[in-house]
């Protein structure tokens, strides 16, 4: 987790040496935490060499998934990419959709967005883990969108949003609109091509300009030189 999310767990070890028990199960490798990661986390950070755990029973995996996800909710807010990684796995254990929105309170359409986000580029599930701000829904958004635009417009989008997660829905909206523009002009030039018309990028008309300035720019400064 970011290191502000450990800030205040940091802070507590230090000043209280412990806070309530971890809950961990056992496994044929060894133990594993059930409840408290963030909590283990931060009494590494604060240089613990033991926290006081408590090992309890686990039902089955998708019993140990859901409950992670119900307790990380109800004691702190959820990283959007823990919480896609989270209702994937229920998702892969084979949970109906409508038991995993029962049982962790995880709407439909929170389901889906877990499904886009397993599948994002990079960048799309680092943002989910350095905005905690942001919801499972627009991450999910964004993911979709290297779909529709390509995993370098979902890249330039990503970057955009973690400098002002607040403008996260304009910013995969505009992409959105970008990309269907685009989509729209490679067909019409391939129609237009097709019967014979030569199309021009106005970019390359503008970039041909720009080069003939700088070179009639450069002629004027060797005419210069030439006269003096």
């Amino acid at each position: 987790p970011p290191r502000s999310t450990l800030f205040p767990y940091t802070t507590l070890f230090r000043l209280h040496s412990l806070l309530k028990d971890l809950h961990v199960y056992p496994t044929p490798t060894g133990l594993v935490v059930l409840d408290g990661h963030r909590r283990l986390a931060a009494a590494l950070r604060a240089g613990l060499d033991t926290v006081p755990a408590l090992v309890v029973a686990v039902d089955d995996e998708p019993a140990r998934v859901e409950r992670q996800l119900v307790s990380n909710d109800e004691h702190a807010r959820t990283l959007p990419v823990e919480r896609a990684e989270a209702i994937r796995q229920l998702v892969l254990l084979g949970v109906p959709r409508r038991d995993i929105t029962r049982r962790t309170g995880a709407p439909p359409a929170e389901i889906d967005a877990a499904q886009a986000v397993a599948a994002a580029p990079q960048a799309v599930r680092d943002l989910g883990r350095t905005s905690p701000l942001l919801d499972l829904v627009t991450l999910g958004r964004l993911a979709d969108l290297a779909d529709v635009a390509g995993a370098d417009a979902a890249q330039r989008a990503a970057q955009s949003i973690s400098r002002d997660p607040a403008q996260a829905d304009h910013v995969i909206e505009r992409a959105r609109r970008d990309a269907a523009n685009a989509a729209a002009r490679e067909e019409a030039a391939a129609a237009l091509a097709a019967t014979g018309v030569t199309v021009i990028d106005i970019k390359d008309v503008r970039e041909g300009v720009r080069e003939l300035r700088l070179w009639r720019s450069e002629e004027r400064r060797v005419g210069k030189e030439c006269r003096s």
